[in-house]
């Protein structure tokens, strides 16, 4: 029987789940009538783990601009490895969210790893979308212009177009690549959750040591190596959306 990428892609996490008796653990909530009540950044820390985040929740009369200024002051009070974030609102809630996230000194160490698996995204990527546009006979830069023409991909490719991507998965191997189409002739550009599962189904990589969680944890990778000059920021030709690519 054949399973798609999007069952067998998740194995990763699925034996973490096995682990912990069948699902991820919840978060830890936590609810305060005002940040002014909020305990010190020393016990904040320590109601985190590294598979489990810490939600402090506000009524949601909490203005947009208190919640900004928290949010600020949290990410300046913790260290380095802590992500801070709204988080959604409820009716009568407002979230912000603390979550522990790869380290720098763990992004150093797999500098080499995630450099190589950009440049083959890039490689790849580029690969598919020329196919596509040579197949149906349209302009490279007019992928997502012509997206409703584009009825033909290669052969072994199950493909379709969703919002600034096409999703091309090989359907022997299970690769998935998220193929970005606004950035004109470049299709080297990264999304956290989308490269890491690009990492994940391509079977000459393996995912680094430290991404645990695919989404915060390489959104934090690819801004330390933004940071560090190894990736760069782009701006698309449509809807002047900012992208990350490797220098």
């Amino acid at each position: 029987m054949f399973f798609s990428k999007r069952m067998r892609g998740t194995a990763t996490n699925l034996l973490k789940m096995q682990a912990l008796g069948g699902r991820m653990p919840d978060p830890v909530r936590r609810y305060y009538i005002s940040s002014f009540f909020l305990p010190s950044v020393e016990k904040l820390i320590r109601l985190v783990e590294r598979e489990r985040h810490l939600v402090l929740t506000f009524p949601s009369w909490m203005s947009h601009s208190k919640r900004e200024k928290l949010i600020v002051r949290l990410r300046h009070e913790l260290p380095e490895n802590y992500s801070v974030f709204a988080s959604g609102s409820r009716k009568y809630w407002s979230c912000v969210t603390i979550k522990q996230v790869i380290s720098k000194s763990e992004i150093y160490r797999i500098i080499p790893e995630i450099k190589h698996a950009a440049s083959e995204f890039r490689k790849q990527s580029e690969w598919l979308a020329r196919k596509i546009t040579e197949l149906n006979d349209i302009p490279l830069t007019e992928m997502w212009g012509k997206s409703g023409e584009i009825e033909l991909f290669p052969d072994g490719w199950r493909c379709y177009h969703h919002g600034a991507h096409f999703c091309c998965e090989n359907i022997d191997s299970g690769q998935v690549i998220e193929v970005p189409i606004w950035y004109g002739e470049e299709f080297g550009v990264l999304d956290p959750y989308f490269f890491a599962e690009f990492i994940d189904t391509t079977q000459s990589l393996t995912m680094p040591v430290g991404i645990i969680d695919w989404y915060h944890d390489m959104s934090r990778v690819m801004d330390v190596m933004v940071e560090m000059g190894l990736f760069k920021k782009i701006t698309s030709t449509k809807f002047g959306v900012i992208g990350i690519v490797i220098t």
